[in-house]
């Protein structure tokens, strides 16, 4: 029992003075705010999430258009006329 506190003893005052710093967190300081105000926006309105769902969107939309034209262009992309889905052509 004596042995333990010492051993607290020893240890109480050094885990007072290790326990916190006291300077700012990066992105905390003064010139950290003023150089990026707003840090969780990539354009005027979007976040970076917002931007890289909406490129994930458009390709692929791209990738599928691309695919249907190219089934236009090799004459590929007509119907059988005994398909039961009304063809709009």
């Amino acid at each position: 029992m004596k042995k333990l506190a010492r051993v607290l003893i020893v240890l109480a005052p050094a885990a007072l003075l290790a326990g916190c710093s006291s300077g700012p967190k990066k992105g905390e300081s003064l010139s950290d705010i003023r150089h990026n105000l707003t840090p969780g926006m990539n354009t005027e309105d979007s976040r970076y999430v917002d931007v890289y769902n909406n490129l994930s969107i458009v390709h692929n939309d791209n990738i599928r258009k691309m695919h249907g034209d190219g089934l236009r262009a090799m004459l590929l992309d007509r119907p059988s006329r005994m398909s039961p889905v009304p063809d709009p052509r």
